[in-house]
C-alpha cells in the first residue's frame, strides 16, 4: 500500500523550477560573451569601420565566427578607404581643367576660343572616362599591364 504524499509534486516543481532557473542564469552568462560581441557590431557604421568586436572573453567555438566578421570589416574597412582616395582624385583631377574652362568662358571674345572650348571639353570627358574605367577595374580587382609613355604624359600635363 501506497501512502499518500502530498508534498512529492510541490517538491517536484519547485525541483523543476530550481533547475530551470540555474540552467536559464548559466545560459545567460555563458552568453554574456556573444552579447559584448552583438553590442559592439551594432555600433560599427561607415564612419567606424576601424572598430572591430572584441575577441576577449569569447569562447572557443565562436572565435573562428567573430575572428572572420573582424576580417571582414578589414576588408570593408580598406574598400572605403580606397573609395574616399579615388572621390579625391576625382575631384582633384577635375578642379584644374573645370578652372582653366572656366576662365576660357569668360573671355570669349579670343579667335581661338571653339577650339579652345572643345579640347577643354575633350580633356574632361577623357578624365571621366579614365575614372570610370578605374573604378570598373577596381570592381573587378583586375591587375592592369600597360605601357605608359611617361614623356608623352608630361607634355599632355603641361601643355594643359
Amino acid at each position: 500500500m501506497q501512502k499518500n504524499l502530498p508534498w512529492v509534486p510541490i517538491l517536484s516543481s519547485g525541483t523543476t523550477l530550481t533547475t530551470a532557473l540555474f540552467a536559464w542564469l548559466a545560459a545567460r552568462s555563458g552568453l554574456a560573451p556573444l552579447s559584448a560581441v552583438a553590442n559592439s557590431a551594432r555600433g560599427i557604421d561607415m564612419n567606424s569601420l576601424e572598430q572591430r568586436p572584441p575577441l576577449k572573453g569569447v569562447p572557443i567555438e565562436v572565435t573562428p565566427l567573430v575572428e572572420a566578421i573582424n576580417e571582414a570589416l578589414a576588408r570593408l574597412d580598406a574598400s572605403a578607404a580606397r573609395m574616399r582616395r579615388y572621390t579625391a582624385n576625382l575631384a582633384h583631377e577635375l578642379r584644374t581643367p573645370l578652372a582653366i574652362l572656366r576662365a576660357r568662358l569668360e573671355n570669349a571674345e579670343e579667335p581661338s576660343f571653339k577650339s579652345d572650348l572643345r579640347r577643354d571639353a575633350s580633356r574632361l570627358q577623357a578624365i571621366v572616362e579614365q575614372m570610370l574605367i578605374a573604378a570598373c577595374l577596381t570592381e573587378q580587382q583586375v591587375a592592369v599591364d600597360q605601357e605608359i609613355d611617361l614623356v608623352e604624359t608630361v607634355k599632355s600635363v603641361l601643355s594643359d
